[in-house]
């Protein structure tokens, strides 16, 4: 996904680079820069999802659309976080140790193990007691809210659930 959201940009043409200063920072791990000469797979290299191309912008890769979104959701609070700190000058920002953003990497990683996830209560009553329970990631959990979201305002994105909502709403009379 690549994006040129202003704070994005603004991070990508600064010397500095993406800081560690949020955990949001600290959790995309090792993130690339490239110059706009060469090959982006060369930057990127064999462990960075996260590629900021100078004076451009950024471009998140995933395992999964859901997961590069999630990535990118986490891109683009750290670099608004980060020049929303521009003015007091990052020398009196207290960045992320190596110890705290390791943290942060391995409490993502465990998060990240698949683990299964249970509707709430109401959908327990019409859930198939015979249907195991589905598997999310919390990039799944994310991406899926963010399609409902958007469906619910009116928009028609073709979104196939892994959740299906199970509530009888009646529709709403305007």
């Amino acid at each position: 996904i690549h994006v040129q959201h202003p704070p994005c940009v603004a991070v990508s043409s600064m010397k500095c680079g993406l800081l560690p200063i949020t955990p949001d920072a600290a959790l995309l791990g090792e993130v690339a820069y490239h110059e706009y000469t060469g090959s982006i797979a060369h930057s990127l290299g064999p462990s960075s999802k996260v590629l900021f191309v100078r004076n451009q912008g950024v471009y998140v890769c995933g395992d999964s659309v859901e997961d590069a979104f999630s990535l990118l959701c986490s891109t683009v609070e750290a670099c608004e976080t980060q020049m929303k700190l521009a003015p007091i000058g990052f020398e009196n920002v207290h960045l992320l140790s190596e110890d705290a953003q390791r943290s942060v990497r391995e409490e993502h990683a465990r998060s990240r193990s698949d683990e299964p996830i249970h509707g709430g209560d109401e959908d327990k009553e019409k859930a198939d007691p015979k249907e195991k329970p589905k598997r999310w990631r919390p990039c799944d959990v994310v991406f899926e809210a963010h399609m409902r979201a958007l469906d619910n305002a009116g928009f028609r994105t073709g979104y196939v659930y892994r959740q299906p909502l199970l509530r009888n709403e009646q529709p709403r009379l305007t």
